[in-house]
């Protein structure tokens, strides 16, 4: 497996991480938004 792949699943296997990558994702979609 690639390294991003083994990085999301730590992530997601420990609730701070799986709150700062709900975090990440909303400020990219908010990021997005912005941009259109």
């Amino acid at each position: 497996m690639s390294r991003p792949v083994i990085f999301l699943m730590l992530v997601l296997c420990s609730q701070e991480g799986f709150m700062a990558g709900w975090h990440l994702d909303t400020k990219m979609a908010q990021d997005i938004v912005a941009r259109t």
